[in-house]
């Protein structure tokens, strides 16, 4: 008797459920991950920030209570951060660890199907100076920990950035297109 019991139990709730297939994990996006896009929860654990347009269509980095939701500041607007006469483009950004600083990338080109290179500036938050890392496309951007450099990956090689200095410092010089690749995972066959 507890087995039928058992057994029935089992299949009623089963049946509740929807058939498990390769179609509605890979195209009806019924597994995906849900996110808010431009969100990061900040150092304090009680507010966070995210991208929002402004009316003149540039877009602002608003700090948000988690609690509230309500808005308490504007941590930066890219109407003030100019680029060629233009706001800056974001497409990506992230706060250095004491948040002052924020690394910010545009102009994302794939060079294989999960990396790619990208535009990479530093907008200081007290100062409201833009600092552009590299003349061209760099890979991979991180700020140190203290926020003082960049270190990224260009032409296969390691880089990094001295933001006090404004120079470029060379860390490796041997790096080669498709043989020896510094500062970068690649596919072993």
């Amino acid at each position: 008797m507890r087995r039928l019991l058992l057994l029935t139990c089992l299949l009623s709730a089963v049946s509740g459920f929807a058939q498990l297939s390769l179609e509605n994990i890979w195209n009806s996006r019924e597994y995906s991950p849900k996110f808010v896009p431009g969100f990061n929860s900040l150092n304090d654990g009680k507010t966070y920030c995210q991208l929002d347009m402004n009316p003149d269509k540039s877009r602002a980095c608003n700090r948000y209570d988690f609690k509230t939701g309500n808005k308490l500041s504007t941590m930066f607007s890219t109407d003030k951060i100019l680029v060629d006469s233009m706001p800056i483009l974001i497409e990506s950004y992230t706060f250095s660890n004491d948040e002052t600083k924020v690394l910010i990338t545009n102009g994302f080109e794939a060079v294989y199907r999960h990396s790619g290179k990208s535009n990479v500036y530093v907008y200081d938050l007290r100062t409201g100076v833009l600092s552009r890392i590299s003349n061209k496309k760099i890979m991979y951007a991180t700020l140190s920990p203290d926020a003082s450099k960049v270190a990224y990956v260009s032409d296969n090689n390691l880089f990094y950035y001295d933001m006090l200095k404004k120079k470029d410092v060379q860390v490796t010089k041997d790096g080669l297109k498709n043989s020896i690749i510094n500062g970068a995972v690649d596919w072993v066959y």
